[in-house]
């Protein structure tokens, strides 16, 4: 009998996961729609949603107004957005942000913290969970759990950061140290795979099953998205196309090997090629933009890339052009052996129009039946400082346990 229950409650949690997913991707939807699309009787829809409109999960949102037919009207529902919420911790190279989300994917509050790396992690961590608990006045009570995403290696099972790039030189007990002073529970996941959860959910992983992600600022990141669900890998180490080896006898990356291809791409290699050539006489506008400082080469290419860079100095553009080439021959390769349907781009070099037009524009030298639209750049760039943290916790412990 024990496991008889057992089997119903899986059952009765399958389908309120089948039924916030639907309203999640298609937006408010009457009962009757609901039923007939994911093949349950009116009847247990009803049930079901008389429990979740009870527990505050979903509302009704109004009729139907479009509706012919005589009679009642058809009533909407929808998921009840602002009624949970989640901390969102986003831990990059310079900076961390600590966010207080819905789960619509709206921020309440936010505060950017500079991203200690000179110190002992616990001491940092507990900085950040410090600024977590003065958000708790807002929605202590709503509060469906945290998410951390940060770069490089991640056992998300355990929640330990096995490789954080430049951030910690060892492995880190993020989840267990977060939640010694946290009442809350924490997942903990690579940025790139948590961004691409945000896809799933709030962007146009909603349309497509297979996808193929790719970060550029600082350095390469990616991911992929096969039957709408984040690809992780062996250890964690699916699909690093910034560690793709294009130059056998190249430049050691922070990976320890050497070739890489952020080690020609990254903002860093960018920067260091062009001081390779940093004078008054080959680069002049980027010499008075620096003021003949050598020091300044970094701030002043940072801030190109917010510009128009058909206007800088041609050895400077030449250097962008030769990363761009770079990048776009890995992205056909592994474009070529995924097969996804869309390529998405982000970051803040595919965020200049110069250069997102211009990396199109090399793939298509490789890509004889080239589908426009292929490659996407993202819509939820304004959300990137915290948006993937919130996905996984949506995804953890929103619609993976059909909201209970």
């Amino acid at each position: 009998m024990k496991n008889i229950g057992g089997n119903l409650e899986r059952l009765k949690i399958k389908n309120r996961q089948l039924i916030l997913r639907l309203l999640n991707n298609h937006g408010k939807m009457s009962r009757k729609l609901i039923a007939q699309t994911i093949s349950l009787t009116s009847a247990s829809i009803t049930q079901l949603c008389s429990e979740m409109i009870a527990e505050g999960l979903i509302v009704e949102v109004g009729e139907d107004e479009t509706s012919t037919k005589a009679g009642r009207k058809e009533i909407f529902i929808n998921i009840n957005y602002e009624n949970r919420y989640a901390l969102c911790i986003n831990i990059e190279k310079f900076s961390t942000d600590i966010s207080l989300a819905n789960l619509q994917g709206n921020v309440i509050l936010t505060k950017r913290i500079k991203t200690a790396t000179r110190v002992d992690a616990e001491i940092f961590l507990k900085q950040v969970a410090d600024t977590c608990l003065a958000f708790l006045e807002q929605a202590a009570k709503k509060i469906i759990g945290v998410g951390v995403s940060l770069r490089g290696l991640v056992d998300s099972a355990e929640g330990v950061s096995k490789k954080a790039y430049e951030i910690w030189s060892k492995p880190v007990a993020v989840k267990d140290i977060l939640e010694s002073y946290l009442p809350f529970p924490i997942i903990v996941q690579n940025n790139m795979r948590a961004f691409a959860q945000a896809e799933i959910i709030y962007g146009i992983g909603k349309e497509y099953k297979n996808l193929l992600f790719l970060k550029w600022f600082p350095g390469v990141g990616s991911s992929i998205v096969i039957d709408q669900a984040v690809y992780e890998g062996e250890d964690g180490r699916a699909a690093e196309l910034g560690h793709y080896i294009v130059d056998g006898d190249g430049r050691r990356c922070r990976c320890g090997k050497c070739g890489c291809l952020e080690t020609v791409t990254s903002f860093d290699a960018i920067v260091s090629n062009i001081s390779l050539i940093y004078s008054k006489e080959m680069t002049p506008l980027l010499y008075e933009a620096t003021r003949g400082e050598r020091m300044n080469i970094a701030s002043v290419v940072k801030n190109y890339l917010k510009t128009d860079l058909s206007k800088v100095d041609a050895y400077v553009k030449e250097t962008i052009d030769k990363a761009i080439a770079k990048i776009a021959v890995v992205a056909f390769n592994a474009m070529t052996f995924m097969a996804p349907q869309k390529l998405i781009v982000y970051g803040e070099f595919f965020a200049n129009e110069y250069i997102y037009c211009k990396f199109v524009e090399k793939y298509k030298t490789y890509e004889i039946d080239y589908k426009e639209n292929l490659i996407i750049k993202t819509n939820l760039s304004d959300k990137i400082f915290y948006i993937g943290a919130l996905a996984i916790v949506v995804e953890q412990f929103f619609f993976n346990v059909g909201g209970l």
